[in-house]
């Protein structure tokens, strides 16, 4: 009997200690007073939030599931320089092969007008490229401007600041395809460009007050990895009609193969027209790990009609670096 009662004493001693003694982090040496490594009532909530949300599964799967599905699959990435990676160039969804043929940009135009869908929103990557309303000191003039980063834009330096019309512009209205007008908050061109009007630096940016979901990559390449490749060149031509379409500027655009790449320049007979100044000369990856991408490898901004060309500043690598502190 000594024994058993012995050992009910002992039981029951243990499930007081084990009532009475909390864990560490619960612990108080005081009154009202945490002791050292413990945390108050609002860590632990705290705590328990993050612990929450990492013990749930499904909401894990939809996080997940919403980054996988995002188009292009950019990451963290501030901007779109992708210099010196493989140029794979195919054809883009609706569009023909590129036509094999020159003298086009005079003798005869063949851009086609770009049908929007629900909104006015154009096929990816078609709604990466905007319209620009520029008002500058002595007038108005009308460019296209492309998303390289997710709410900064580049077009031609022309477009920024004009020698022909008295400087830096004043206030630029971008169309966004689906979105509607926003005002530039930001924009600038190169020093070259503003103070000699140098061709190869008729380039700049602008920034607006939204974020798109995906950008144009860009980037410096090879000249090999041009010839054959087919290359498209799309904007908003201020000559063209119907200048509006019912949700907004009408897109116009064609593709084609480039004549010719020099250091600094690329030359085709794409045909462009008044208006289209800063449009992306891009060409669409169909095939690899990176499939579903453009990438932008110049910057529209002439045609001569003596020679019979349109032509754009070519992407090097001193301008990608140049677009990358832009887009910071």
């Amino acid at each position: 009997m000594v024994k058993k009662a012995a050992k009910k004493a002992v039981k029951k001693a243990a499930r007081t200690v084990s009532k009475k003694t909390p864990s560490t982090a619960g612990r108080k040496s005081g009154p009202g007073k945490p002791s050292a490594g413990s945390e108050t009532g609002k860590e632990r909530k705290k705590a328990n939030v993050v612990s929450t949300a990492a013990t749930k599964p499904k909401a894990v799967k939809k996080a997940v599931k919403k980054t996988a599905t995002s188009k292009p699959v950019t990451g963290a990435k501030t901007h779109g320089d992708v210099s010196g990676m493989s140029l794979k160039a195919g054809k883009l969804p609706g569009f023909p092969a590129a036509p094999r043929r020159k003298g086009i940009v005079i003798d005869r135009d063949t851009r086609r007008l770009v049908q929007p869908g629900p909104a006015g929103r154009f096929q990816y990557p078609l709604n990466l490229i905007c319209q620009l309303t520029i008002e500058f000191p002595r007038g108005w003039q009308v460019g296209t401007g492309w998303f390289g980063g997710f709410d900064v834009l580049f077009t031609a330096g022309h477009c920024i600041f004009s020698h022909k019309l008295g400087g830096m512009a004043r206030s630029i209205k971008v169309w966004v395809p689906g979105k509607g007008y926003v005002k530039a908050t930001k924009w600038g061109s190169t020093a070259e460009w503003e103070n000699s009007g140098s061709e190869v630096d008729d380039f700049g940016y602008l920034r607006v007050p939204l974020k798109t979901k995906s950008f144009f990559n860009y980037g410096d390449f090879q000249a090999g990895d041009f010839p054959s490749k087919q290359f498209y060149v799309f904007g908003y031509p201020n000559e063209k009609h119907p200048g509006q379409q019912s949700n907004g500027p009408a897109l116009w655009g064609q593709e084609g193969v480039l004549d010719r790449a020099g250091a600094n320049q690329i030359f085709y007979s794409i045909d462009t027209g008044e208006g289209q100044s800063g449009a992306p000369v891009f060409c669409w990856n169909d095939a690899g790990a990176d499939v579903g991408l453009p990438v932008a490898v110049g910057i529209h901004n002439y045609g001569s009609d003596r020679a019979n060309t349109n032509y754009a500043t070519r992407i090097t690598r001193s301008i990608a670096d140049q677009l990358i502190l832009w887009s910071r």
